[in-house]
This record gives C-alpha cells, structure tokens and sequence, in this order.
C-alpha cells in the first residue's frame, strides 16, 4: 500500500477553492439536470475527447449557507475574520476554475471572483496550456472591456460576436502585463458577453466555443450520452465529465518511461469493468450532508447492470494511493472518508444506462478531499477502482 513514488500534486481547483446486481436500486426515469447543463452547452464535444471537463455552481453554495450577498470582493472584505474563513470553508468543496483568478486584481479586469456564480472550465493539466474557462455572473461589461483595452487588447470580430486579445497564441507575452503574471496565457483571448465571460489561450479555442455558443458546433449538452450521466449526477454542485481515455491519466502522454504503478492488492471481488463510454464524478450538498458522486455512462444496459455491484465492491476495500493519513505510514481506506451507498442505474431510451453511487462525507472530512483522487498521483489519477482492468496498472 505504500508506494513512495506517487506525487501529490498541488493543483488545487477549489476556491480559496441498475439493475444493479442483487442489492442495487434500478430507475428508468431521468432525474431533473443540473443547472450546470446550461453552462456545458458551451462546451464544444469535441474538446471532451482530451480535456477534463469541470463545472461548479459557486453562486449555488453561497445561497445554500447565507453568503448569496458576497457578490463582489469589496462585500468580502466586509466581512469579519471568522466569516471569511466560514466562507472559504462553504467553498472549498466546489471545484474553481481552471487558471488563478483569486490572484486577478479587480483594478485591472474589472471582475474579481466573488462576482463569478457559475463556472465551466478545463484545468489545463497537459502542457501546452489547453485551458478554457467560462463563467457566469452580474458583470459590468463595459467596464470590463475598458479595463482590458487599457492593458492593450485589441478588439477582434468574429461572426456575430467581438472578442479581445493580446499576444501570439499560447504566449505570456509581456511579463510585465498585471494579468500575464497571474494567469500566465490562459487569458490571451477573451470574450465578453451579457453576464458571461470566456477566456482562453489561444484564438482556436475560443473560436470554437462561441461557435458552439452559435449552434454551429455540437456542444457536450447535445450529446445524449452527457445527459445522461449529468442526470446519474444529480443535483450536484461541482463535478467533472472524463472520457475513458483520459480517465486515469488526465491526458498525459502514455508512453511515459519509468511510470510508477499502483502498489495495491486487488480484492477478488473487484472484477473486470466492461467499457464505459464516458465518467463523472459530483459533489452535492444540501446543508445537512454531503456526497460525493460517481457516475458511469454505458451504451449497453446489460453492462451497466453486471458492472454496478462490482463498481460499489471496489469503492468499498479501495485504499487510495495518495492521500496519507496523519500517520505517514498508512494509506486511507476511501470507507475511512466516506459511506459507500447503494448502486443505482437510469436506463436510457437508446439502450443504454447510467451507473450512479452516492458516496456520503463523514462528519470529519472535508469539503475538498473529493478533489485529491482527480488531482494526486499523477500520471495516474488516485481513482484505480474506475480502471476497466486494474490489474493492469499494479506493480509486481
């Protein structure tokens, strides 16, 4: 269980952060989406193929917990010292965003991050910067654009929409720039629209969101099989959609030499997983409890029925690789954090189904440790239990 190879990587995304089997509850009846399929028909499908693609409803907790009204940093800054750290504390669960806005100084954008209510972004892991991010919130547009004009944006036309940028693609430009410093290129092309603005860092990129934004591209909400396993999430607050390519290795290249591999012994009753054709995983909370979500999209019902008793068997003796206890010696069991429930499944009206477990927050853990699985041990991801095939990823 100790595998001293393993990294834990720093990234923080937060803001401050079935038929199944014998016991398996089975629903043929899709669940109401989450707000958050607004926000994802931005998102062109075809960057699902290589990106991480995330999502958080900050403007969502912030009502849940009685802070709807710190909507700007100057109502932060108004708040004693015991309610802003409460206020990080009710964030920390809710994936941010996919470039350092907390650092983004309202003086030169015009915006700061308790403006932003919701968010869709990808995180950027794989070199070159593939960052996108869109968010939504009570923006003053015209603001906006004066501030970045002023730092030498020029205004472009595309279509029907006008974009700013600054600097060659994927470059930091001047290092001088308040923003270049802080979001190094990912804010190279940037559209702002009512209540909406996108960033990326490259013309492509943004592109090809507001081609999507024009119905001109298939977006991920069009896609049946992201309804789905958005309805297999539920009502949750923050979450992440993966295609099973990059499902354990967040995009990175495979040919990677000297690749350290999971030290972990497979449980008899871990199985192998048939293919799934896209995953996600949720954090939901109502005020009372927590949860973080793991969902499975298949194309064949069947599969989803043989393989939601062996998902919950592996969520329930999985020992995570990289999140140390305070006890330096020992790994967490994931059942040391979190109640496993029961599998459940929404079959579709294509033919396929969407695997579901709620996973419940112990009273002791935090907010942000569903994070760390997607985060840590890169290349791999610390989330072995979602690998078709384990075996082939444990050292001898």
């Amino acid at each position: 269980m100790k595998n001293s190879l393993f990294m834990v990587c720093a990234i923080f995304l937060i803001l401050t952060s079935l038929l199944a089997a014998c016991t398996g509850k089975t629903s043929t009846t899709a669940t109401t989406q989450s707000d958050m399929a607004e926000m994802l028909s931005y998102v062109p499908y075809s960057f699902l193929e290589k990106q991480d693609i995330w999502f958080g409803d900050q403007a969502k907790i912030k009502q849940l917990y009685g802070f709807e009204n710190i909507n700007s940093l100057e109502s932060f800054n108004q708040l004693s010292a015991e309610e802003q750290k409460k206020l990080g504390l009710t964030m920390e669960g809710v994936a941010g965003l996919g470039m350092n806005w907390r650092e983004i100084n309202p003086l030169f954008t015009g915006f700061d991050i308790y403006m932003i209510d919701r968010t869709s972004f990808d995180p950027g892991i794989v070199p070159p910067p593939k960052t996108f991010t869109i968010i939504e919130g009570n923006f003053d547009e015209s603001l906006i654009i004066g501030k970045l004009t002023a730092l030498g944006y020029q205004s472009v036309s595309y279509d029907s929409f006008n974009y700013l940028s600054i600097n060659e693609d994927y470059d930091f430009g001047d290092r001088l720039n308040p923003i270049a410093t802080q979001v190094f290129s990912a804010m190279n092309r940037v559209a702002v629209l009512e209540n909406t603005i996108i960033a990326a860092p490259a013309t492509a990129v943004l592109t090809d969101i507001l081609d999507t934004m024009a119905k001109t591209q298939i977006s991920m909400a069009d896609d049946p099989s992201c309804q789905w396993l958005l309805a297999g999430l539920g009502d949750a607050i923050s979450g992440v959609i993966l295609a099973p390519q990059i499902v354990m290795t967040a995009g990175l290249p495979s040919n990677i030499e000297d690749v350290p591999l999971f030290q972990f012994e497979i449980p008899q009753n871990w199985g192998v997983l048939h293919q799934y054709d896209l995953a996600g995983m949720g954090f939901k909370d109502d005020g009372k409890e927590k949860f973080w979500v793991i969902a499975l999209h298949y194309q064949d019902s069947q599969s989803a029925a043989s393989d939601a008793g062996i998902l919950a068997n592996r969520l329930n003796s999985y020992i995570f690789n990289t999140s140390i206890s305070e006890d330096t010696t020992k790994w967490i069991p994931l059942t040391d954090r979190y109640e496993v429930g029961q599998p459940e499944v929404q079959q579709d009206n294509s033919g396929g189904a969407t695997i579901s477990i709620e996973c419940r927050f112990k009273p002791e853990t935090r907010s942000f440790t569903w994070l760390f699985p997607l985060q840590g041990g890169l290349p791999y991801r610390d989330i072995l239990f979602l690998a078709p095939d384990p075996s082939l990823l444990i050292a001898e």
